[in-house]
């Protein structure tokens, strides 16, 4: 059994019900996670986190009030339509235009940067400042977002070990910039392996980096990765533009990565994948797919219909796949979320529905009292708490799902 949805008081079929129930929730093939701090969710309401609107199509909950019609394009109201190749492309067009477009919508995309430790907050004030006239008018705007409220997230006590980040030269993990062809360009990444597998073999996973590009917080986590006995490749997704390292600013990064495509993106996982997967340290038919944000987003894409892809975990991956294309998805699927990212963990309950009914091998957790980037200990809205437990159910779901005692860690 996945999870016992049970209809709590104040839950009913429309709403998502805020108990926390011991056991309430459990992993497929008997993996139980407890939940002492995660929401147990109704998910009998279809349009949880979005509003079907007149003519037919669904309203995105976001700021800007940009929408998905039936057709496949998007528009704004009073505004005129922009064609979109077929819904999901819509959907992620309204999601990218609301957090980071540079003239509308700026000040979202400032704080879901601050969010993701792009910058502190007395820069997050100074650059929202220069938008709206002052210091004071930004104050009283920012006040407006519950994230610029937020420090420690009602954080306790943590089984973590302090040092969570490894270090580039740790003795236990060989790490190198690396660069591989590409279907249009070179494409950069950051590769990192157990130094002690001495001549073993490991399977691997691909981390897909946030809408900045390939920062030190993503090679970090391909080192955690690694020193997690897997061989780690993170690509670069604004390769074509030169590579992140051609954008030192923040918003230069994300306007950067606004300019790829989904196209574009998908073609430099798949050369990742072949070049993980080339490896002379990899099982190469045992390869899974990590990404945070807009990369978990893109994990959600890279598992549709690639049966190399062995497991797949999005952490509060945006957007959420399309439910028409989930019958495609042949990996099991750890999906990672926040309670107080409301807007996109909400979106997750038709996606929940339709891979039970799909009868699809997935995992969802939602953590009560986080927020969005809960896992990115460079930004403010970091919980260690709840992203060490987040780490630990990764790398088992990566453990159950990559390693095969009959092949994995052999002489090669």
């Amino acid at each position: 059994m996945l999870f016992d949805l049970k209809d709590h008081a104040g839950g009913g079929k429309n709403k998502v019900a805020r108990e926390t129930v011991p056991y309430g929730l459990h992993f497929i093939d008997g993996f139980p996670f407890r939940s002492l701090f995660y929401n147990i969710l109704d998910f009998g309401a279809i349009g949880i986190g979005r509003q079907r609107v007149s003519n037919g199509g669904w309203k995105i909950g976001l700021r800007n009030g940009l929408f998905c019609p039936k057709d496949g394009t998007a528009g704004k109201r009073g505004g005129k339509d922009q064609a979109a190749e077929h819904a999901w492309q819509c959907i992620a067009i309204a999601y990218n235009k609301a957090m980071f477009d540079e003239h509308e919508g700026s000040v979202d995309g400032l704080v879901h940067l601050y969010v993701d430790g792009a910058f502190d907050r007395r820069e997050l004030v100074r650059r929202v400042a220069k938008m709206v006239g002052g210091t004071a008018a930004a104050l009283a705007t920012l006040n407006g977002y519950e994230a610029f409220g937020q420090t420690a997230l009602g954080q306790t006590a943590t089984a973590c070990p302090a040092d969570v980040r490894v270090p580039a030269d740790a003795a236990d993990v060989t790490a190198r910039d690396v660069q591989f062809t590409g279907d249009e360009s070179t494409v950069y990444g950051y590769l990192a392996y157990p130094s002690g597998l001495q001549g073993k073999l490991a399977p691997g996973i691909i981390v897909v980096h946030e809408n900045r590009g390939l920062t030190d917080y993503i090679k970090d986590v391909t080192r955690r990765v690694a020193r997690a006995g897997f061989v780690g490749l993170a690509p670069d997704l604004l390769s074509r533009q030169g590579g992140t390292q051609q954008f030192t600013d923040a918003t230069a990064q994300a306007a950067a990565y606004n300019r790829t495509t989904l196209q574009q993106r998908l073609a430099d996982l798949y050369s990742a994948l072949s070049y993980i997967k080339a490896q002379p340290n990899i099982v190469y038919d045992h390869i899974g797919a990590l990404g945070f944000c807009a990369g978990g987003g893109n994990v959600w894409q890279f598992a549709l219909g690639l049966d190399e892809l062995k497991a797949a975990v999005p952490f509060y991956g945006a957007p959420v796949p399309p439910l028409d294309r989930i019958a495609e998805i042949k990996a099991p699927v750890l999906a990672l979320y926040a309670e107080q990212d409301r807007n996109l963990s909400s979106q997750m309950g038709p996606v929940m529905q339709t891979m039970l009914a799909q009868q699809k091998t997935f995992g969802f957790v939602v953590y009560q009292g986080a927020g969005h980037a809960f896992h990115n200990d460079t930004g403010p809205a970091y919980n260690a708490e709840v992203a060490c437990d987040a780490w630990a159910r990764a790398m088992g779901w990566f453990n159950k799902y990559l390693r095969d005692t009959s092949t994995i860690a052999l002489k090669k």
